[in-house]
């Protein structure tokens, strides 16, 4: 059945006694799905869950999406439509950057920051290299600040 109807659209009802009929629960959509059943390339698929963060879970590989946003149950569940079809078009997509870091041999564009550098983990090695790019390697902590003034636009380093 999962492989025909992937995903499912849960809602709840609520009748109670009183004077108004609208209860705010009613309107709060769950849309669930697996991952899989989308037909995306590892890249793709890669990125889709790196979008949805902590709506997806990597023990059973299902994305959760909650829509509560909208008045009505019917703008909610298109709303939640919506959500999954702009990830599923941004997740396919592939920008100059997330190129430039697989042409770099870098294996995945996961961690790499839009630039196209690493998050640094050596602080040092990081510091020392960008003191060398900017031509204050062995400089003092004072006469370096000097220099930093009229130095280049870091932009231009590439």
């Amino acid at each position: 059945m999962a492989e025909h109807l992937p995903f499912t659209v849960r809602y709840n009802d609520f009748a109670h006694q009183g004077t108004s009929l609208r209860d705010a629960r009613a309107r709060v959509v769950t849309v669930e799905f697996k991952v899989s059943a989308l037909k995306l390339d590892a890249h793709g698929e890669k990125k889709f869950i790196q979008l949805l963060g902590d709506r997806y879970n990597d023990s059973t590989g299902v994305a959760t999406i909650v829509a509560d946003r909208c008045p009505t149950r019917r703008q909610n569940r298109d709303y939640a439509h919506y959500l999954i079809t702009a990830l599923y078009h941004e997740s396919m997509r592939v920008e100059q950057w997330e190129r430039e870091a697989s042409q770099r041999s870098e294996g995945d564009f996961l961690g790499v920051m839009p630039t196209g550098y690493r998050v640094p983990t050596d602080v040092e090695a990081y510091k020392r290299e960008v003191m060398e790019r900017l031509g204050l390697a062995g400089e003092d902590r004072q006469g370096g600040d000097r220099k930093l003034v009229g130095a280049e636009s870091p932009r231009q380093w590439n």
